[in-house]
């Protein structure tokens, strides 16, 4: 009993400092607590769809196309995972916030989506550490759930900006950071798992110079996004 609950206070531990490190950073205008516990609760939520969405894809990969291959495996990671996971975690973010008075800061946007990530990283991270252990959890809070919050953050920087832009009918510029909000993710999200669904020496080298480089660089774009915040 005491160990299952060390377990889950490690699977969610990490989320939740990044969380708060994220709503930190709203140096603006707070957003209301509610409303960050509810697009939370949406994003774990959000798995759900994902998951069934992910096993049908699945089913028809393997009509298809050979399992194994580095094809079905490019398939599987940006396809059939990364955009399928994205997409679930925008919408968890996007429905209780688009039309929310409370969105009226740009930076907004990457409190909201970062929260949606947590949300989800949170309950993946709980199923996978309780099979797993302490080993999956440290290793898990080290680069998967970082890895979900640094999507969010570059979601959010998008979906602020589609935003901004669609509130002064800019609709051209409003589609385009629609798109890059779940395309920029998708791309940081499916190479990370087509690495280590690759698991050779050079692809792993490449990976772990990758995800700390986008670590580092996620971290910064969003400390200069906080701080040229303005009003939308």
């Amino acid at each position: 009993m005491i160990y299952g609950g060390l377990l889950i206070c490690l699977a969610i531990l990490p989320g939740l400092v990044l969380m708060y490190k994220t709503y930190s950073m709203d140096r603006m205008e707070k957003e209301p607590k509610w409303l960050i516990i509810l697009i939370i609760l949406l994003g774990a939520l959000s798995a759900i769809p994902a998951i069934i969405l992910e096993l049908v894809m699945e089913g028809l990969y393997n009509i298809f196309y050979t399992q194994g291959t580095v094809f079905y495996l490019f398939l599987e990671n940006f396809i059939g995972v990364a955009l399928v996971e994205e997409v679930c975690k925008y919408f968890a973010g996007r429905i209780p916030t688009w039309k929310n008075k409370n969105f009226d800061f740009k930076f907004d946007g990457v409190v909201y989506m970062v929260a949606s990530a947590v949300g989800f990283a949170v309950l993946e991270n709980i199923l996978y550490v309780m099979q797993g252990g302490i080993k999956v959890a440290l290793m898990r809070a080290l680069l998967s759930v970082p890895a979900h919050v640094t999507c969010g953050i570059f979601m959010g920087l998008y979906y602020g900006k589609s935003k901004y832009a669609a509130v002064h009918l800019q609709n051209g510029k409003a589609q385009l950071y629609t798109f890059l909000s779940i395309f920029v993710p998708m791309l940081i999200h499916g190479f990370d798992d087509f690495c280590l669904s690759l698991g050779t020496g050079v692809v792993m080298c490449t990976y772990f110079v990758f995800i700390v480089g986008i670590y580092i660089y996620a971290y910064i774009v969003m400390k200069d996004f906080s701080r040229e915040d303005y009003r939308i």
